[in-house]
């Protein structure tokens, strides 16, 4: 944010040399009230009001000109700073990961704010000395009247300030919060409708939304407050100021010319100070905009590095460890493994052993807080990001197809030859699934598209995932939506890539992926309990039966060992459920 606050600070100096125009300009009104009265209406001369107000209006028409400027300068001011901070967070969320919305919304803040007029009173403030000067000048009783008034409504400025200052930091807060959640809940609308959690959904936003409502009622009440006493504070100076400038003229001490000219110069000595107090939400949000912005986390890491030679798909895992956040438990500890090209590692392990965790650290999704994920010796943030992305396959457990066509999902929004696309689809056995669809891979997956099945979806997910043929295709749990058919065509497709010489790394809880591995890796508690061959990892274990019935229960003749009964299941180690294990 400082390069930023350097770079903002040209338009904002800018501005304000044009408000020295403005505000000198803002004279003409008064000058010619005194010349008129004072000289026109004593001599009768028309030629001499034709020329004054002929003059008049051209320095008017050159105010209005100037006024248009400084608008148009912080209008685009605020839009190059839009465009370039939300550039920077959007490209920052996509290559690192986060939630960009509440950025976006402090970025749409602090840009309202440079094009609103609470710029210009902030840059017309300085200017209340010199109309009060100017006041003193005509008389100092004048003078004096306008800085306390001035002074008076400053203080108004500064009550809003403490005022409400924590109010509306509180209630945009809530607002964003409530808005995060209703977005929540509309994602899953269809759990909520079917079990009937939409009531009581309701009654907590509206307990939320109640609450945000409450704070901007109480906040909009006291600035409805001040701003009501700003109004009399206004116009009981300017009576005061006439008054005073009535028995001034009474007293010969002032024309009747400079009387109305010093109740103008009042409106605008106070204009600013008063345009202060009603733009000061926009002042206070802006600043809690920037104070945020500024406190993010930098994720800007620099140009991306040289494009070198494509790797060859080693992975290497060094003794890694991963934390949420500083201080935090960590998820996976210690890990350290090799997966070599053309080689398959299963995962498995039980839930919240940090399988997800471990693929998102190998694509370089996340960052290591211990150790180094490495792709032929080099870490993976440390690649050119365009051209790891090409080698890498990547399909998460969620598959969320983006908006546009099947096509252009399966190509990775890629300009690219058709064949490509069908090669994917072919190795990932959706071809023909997609052919069926009424539109095919033109088929849009935007608002109103043609649903998808999860099966489907996550056959086009390992499209793309295979799309470009990756040296690295990392698979977290890829049949957990499959039939049998799409599991087939998923081992044939880890076939083919291990053939192609990729390095492919498949979390599964399920036995029949086994087959197609070379290696299996267990995690439990973050840490790896085994690794090694697949062969020595898996060997079947034969259970004994259950206990037959007691009628039904015979004793085999002494001598005998009782044999298995037909049926009798065998449960595998790492996959605890009942059922025969087919192996090999």
């Amino acid at each position: 944010m400082k390069p930023l606050l350097r770079a903002v600070r040209g338009p904002i100096a800018l501005a304000a040399l044009v408000s020295v125009g403005v505000n000198l300009l803002m004279l003409v009104s008064p000058i010619y009230m005194m010349q008129v009265f004072d000289r026109v209406l004593t001599s009768g001369h028309v030629e001499t009001l034709f020329v004054l107000t002929l003059l008049a209006v051209g320095a008017l028409a050159v105010l209005g000109m100037f006024d248009a400027l400084r608008q148009t300068i912080m209008a685009r001011a605020g839009d190059w700073l839009e465009r370039w901070l939300g550039d920077g967070l959007v490209e920052a969320a996509l290559k690192h990961g986060g939630d960009t919305m509440a950025g976006l919304r402090q970025v749409g803040q602090l840009r309202y704010f440079l094009a609103s007029q609470a710029v210009f009173a902030l840059l017309d403030t300085p200017w209340i000395a010199v109309f009060a000067a100017v006041l003193w000048w005509m008389h100092p009783w004048l003078g004096l009247t306008a800085i306390l008034g001035a002074w008076l409504l400053l203080a108004v400025a500064l009550l809003s300030e403490i005022l409400n200052r924590k109010l509306l930091v509180d209630v945009s807060a809530l607002q964003g919060k409530n808005q995060a959640a209703l977005a929540a809940a509309l994602r899953s609308g269809d759990a909520v409708r079917a079990m009937g959690m939409a009531d009581r959904l309701k009654t907590r936003w509206q307990t939320a939304s109640h609450a945000a409502l409450t704070l901007q009622r109480r906040a909009a009440e006291r600035s409805a407050r001040l701003t009501g006493f700003t109004k009399f504070v206004r116009l009981a100076i300017q009576v005061a100021v006439l008054g005073c400038g009535a028995v001034l003229v009474l007293r010969g001490e002032l024309t009747a010319g400079g009387m109305i000219a010093a109740s103008i110069l009042l409106g605008r000595c106070l204009a600013p100070a008063e345009q202060a107090i009603g733009a000061w939400r926009g002042f206070v949000l802006a600043r809690s905009a920037w104070r945020s912005l500024s406190a993010m986390q930098d994720m800007d890491t620099g140009p991306d590095p040289i494009a070198l030679a494509g790797p060859m798909g080693e992975v290497r895992v060094e003794n890694v460890d991963y934390a949420p956040r500083p201080g935090d438990d960590p998820i996976l500890q210690g890990l350290s493994f090799v997966v070599r090209p053309g080689e398959c590692v299963a995962v498995v392990g039980p839930s919240g052993s940090g399988k997800t965790t471990l693929c998102r650290l190998l694509v370089g999704a996340l960052a290591p807080s211990v150790g180094d994920v490495r792709i032929d010796e080099r870490p993976v943030r440390g690649w050119n990001a365009e051209q790891i992305g090409r080698s890498i396959g990547y399909l998460p457990q969620g598959v969320q197809l983006l908006p546009g066509s099947l096509k252009d999902n399966i190509a990775r929004f890629e300009e690219t030859a058709d064949e490509r696309i069908v090669d994917a689809a072919t190795r990932a056995g959706a071809d023909e699934m997609i052919r069926r669809l009424p539109d095919g891979y033109e088929t849009d997956m935007g608002d109103g598209a043609a649903p998808l099945s999860m099966g489907q979806l996550q056959r086009v997910g390992l499209a793309r995932a295979v799309f470009g043929r990756p040296r690295v295709l990392v698979l977290d749990e890829p049949n957990a939506n499959l039939d049998v058919d799409g599991e087939r065509a998923l081992a044939k497709a880890i076939l083919d890539s291990r053939s192609d010489g990729t390095a492919v790394i498949v979390v599964t809880h399920r036995a029949s992926l086994l087959e197609v591995a070379d290696k299996v890796l267990v995690l439990r508690d973050g840490r790896v309990a085994s690794f090694g061959p697949r062969q020595d990892m898996i060997r079947p274990i034969s259970m004994p039966d259950r206990p037959a019935a007691p009628s039904a229960a015979k004793e085999p003749p002494a001598g005998q060992e009782k044999q298995p009964a037909e049926g009798s299941e065998r449960i595998h180690p790492l996959f605890p459920t009942r059922g025969p294990f087919v192996h090999g």
